[in-house]
């Protein structure tokens, strides 16, 4: 009897402890994984920035900003830049013609275009002189940025492309060169040099050289429709002195 007793007991015990495993095997295997922390340096996922560009996740960490020179010096930087392109652009028209009007002077030329190639010559001389000196006075260095480097390379070309006429074709397309070239030059001032620019010395003196441009338009204009005409006061400075005075009367 003792002996049942026991054997009962001992496999009591032995089904409660199985029942213990199987209830602790069933806990662990349906404990939850932890979540791993992220980092708060995470890069974008943007993969055009670059590293140096990483943004952190933290709202907390204070962002460094681009804006380490204050407002003022921003804009002094700014109107700087303005000023050195529009001056570049400036001593790139000037360029241009000086060098157009060198040129025109070599070949034989009729009283009026000589005499307008000289004008144009001195004055554009001028007006590059005085905006290297502006631009001394303001600090500025002018430079030679593609659009400016471009405007002399063409002007430069299409003279190349001129002095291979005869004279009297070379004095037409000079002419209307002269004509379209200054037409540009007012309208690259009215429409971008003036507005590019807070500087009240480059304005006054972008002010000064388009009277200066309109001028020679102006008088570029006359010449053209004069030679339109075959004026009479067309002739060469050689070819007046070679004509004959009236004989006197005996």
């Amino acid at each position: 009897m003792n002996g049942s007793i026991r054997k009962v007991f001992l496999a009591s015990t032995l089904s409660l402890f199985v029942m213990t495993g199987c209830d602790d095997k069933n806990r662990t295997t349906t404990t939850t994984p932890t979540t791993p922390r992220t980092t708060t340096t995470d890069t974008p996922t943007d993969p055009r920035l670059p590293d140096t560009y990483a943004v952190p996740r933290n709202t907390d960490v204070a962002l460094p900003t681009k804006r380490t020179d204050g407002p003022s010096a921003r804009a002094d930087a700014a109107a700087v830049k303005g000023d050195a392109e529009v001056l570049a652009m400036l001593s790139a028209i000037d360029k241009k013609e000086v060098h157009a009007t060198a040129e025109a002077m070599k070949k034989t030329l009729s009283e009026p275009v000589l005499e307008f190639s000289k004008m144009l010559h001195v004055d554009h001389s001028a007006c590059l002189e005085k905006t290297n000196r502006i631009a001394l006075e303001s600090g500025v260095t002018v430079g030679a940025p593609a659009q400016a480097d471009q405007l002399v390379k063409d002007g430069q070309l299409k003279v190349a492309e001129l002095v291979k006429l005869n004279d009297r074709e070379f004095e037409r397309a000079y002419m209307a060169e002269m004509i379209r070239g200054h037409m540009n030059a007012l309208s690259l001032i009215d429409n971008q040099l003036l507005a590019g620019t807070q500087n009240a010395a480059v304005k006054e003196h972008l002010t000064e050289a388009r009277a200066k441009i309109a001028h020679h338009l102006k008088r570029a204009q006359e010449i053209q429709d004069n030679l339109d005409k075959g004026g009479a006061d067309n002739k060469t400075p050689e070819n007046k002195t070679q004509e004959k005075l009236p004989e006197e009367d005996k």
